[in-house]
């Protein structure tokens, strides 16, 4: 079987239940959560606006038996797209003036059970590990954690607006260091063009 590229889109409502859901992965090796908040609101601005938005490329991967979909450029945009759904952003500061309160105020075992996600070093598999829908979620969240957004969506414009991909399916016949060698190509090619990798990124990859 010769390695395979399938194109399509998928509207955002449809991209969130599959995060929340976890049919798509973000492999350990990807960087954090970089975007700031200006970059989340001008993201969905632009969906507004009918503009064009770059495409997101998945992969399929398998480990033995079980098949993974990874999530291997579109990092950034489809968080955005889940924090907007959520109204949340993961704010540095917010989160570093908590730590600070919790150190002055509580002792240690009082902060275990406290315990905030750490924004400094953030994905968004800290929100999808929370719940698997945006009730159980927002439920979970600490206070002093998150910061609260708006940037007025709703249901209508999740089922309406709609954002392309390509999914990736390589060739897996001979042996599992083939899909390593197709997805490591990838990967180069894919930041060829984007922002360059930080040494300890690139050698993760």
């Amino acid at each position: 079987m010769d390695n395979r590229v399938f194109y399509g889109e998928y509207s955002l409502e449809h991209w969130i239940d599959l995060i929340l859901k976890q049919n798509i992965i973000l492999p350990d090796y990807q960087r954090y959560f970089v975007w700031n908040e200006k970059k989340v609101e001008t993201l969905i601005d632009t969906f507004k606006k009918k503009q064009f938005v770059p495409p997101v490329t998945i992969g399929a991967f398998k480990i033995g038996t079980v098949n993974q979909n990874l999530l291997l450029d579109g990092q950034q945009r489809l968080t955005s797209i889940l924090l907007a759904y959520l109204g949340l952003y993961p704010d540095k500061g917010i989160y570093k003036t908590t730590k600070e309160r919790f150190a002055s105020e509580i002792d240690e075992e009082d902060e275990e059970d406290e315990p905030l996600d750490n924004i400094l070093e953030w994905k968004l598999n800290s929100l999808t590990k929370k719940g698997k829908n945006k009730v159980q979620i927002l439920s979970a969240i600490k206070h002093g954690n998150y910061k609260s957004i708006d940037l007025n969506i709703d249901d209508e414009f999740l089922k309406t607006t709609f954002l392309g991909f390509s999914y990736l399916v390589p060739d897996i016949s001979n042996s599992d260091q083939i899909q390593q060698k197709y997805y490591s190509s990838v990967f180069r090619n894919i930041n060829v063009q984007g922002q360059v990798l930080l040494p300890q990124e690139s050698r993760a990859s």
